[in-house]
């Protein structure tokens, strides 16, 4: 419990300690600080999981996960609660109706957008500018 192996012998006390089963799970807890994507995912040991709460997006926070249960789904610690994590599903993804934003207006002045023209007419201003020199 926050000693090396050494250090434990290195004590007279040799005899086996029993640990409860909290102190074990809390003992094989790791957590690391993560930055959550935008779009409320991160990824995990090569897996995509979700955050549900869409406040976390974009921020940094703890994350959880217990090497007791490797199959249990990591969590974030926030304001002394454990948000579960979920894995992304793709094909639920994929199927997901999204609603398509609407094009943006145009701010200022509309300039036509005519890059071949004006090539042209630069190309022209100088054939112009050297018959006249």
């Amino acid at each position: 419990m926050g000693k090396c192996p050494n250090q434990v012998w290195a004590t007279h006390d040799r005899h086996a300690q029993t640990r409860s089963e909290q102190q074990l799970e809390a003992a094989l807890v790791v957590r690391a600080r993560r930055r959550i994507r935008g779009d409320g995912t991160l990824s995990i040991g090569g897996l995509e999981w979700e955050a549900e709460q869409g406040f976390l997006a974009g921020k940094i926070v703890t994350i959880g996960r217990t090497l007791l249960e490797t199959q249990s789904a990591p969590w974030v610690e926030q304001e002394g609660q454990k948000l579960v994590l979920r894995r992304v599903d793709p094909a639920h993804n994929g199927a997901t109706n999204r609603r398509n934003s609407a094009p943006r207006p145009a701010r200022g002045i509309d300039v036509p957008f005519d890059p071949a023209g004006a090539t042209l007419r630069a190309a022209i201003g100088r054939a112009n500018d050297k018959e006249g020199t």
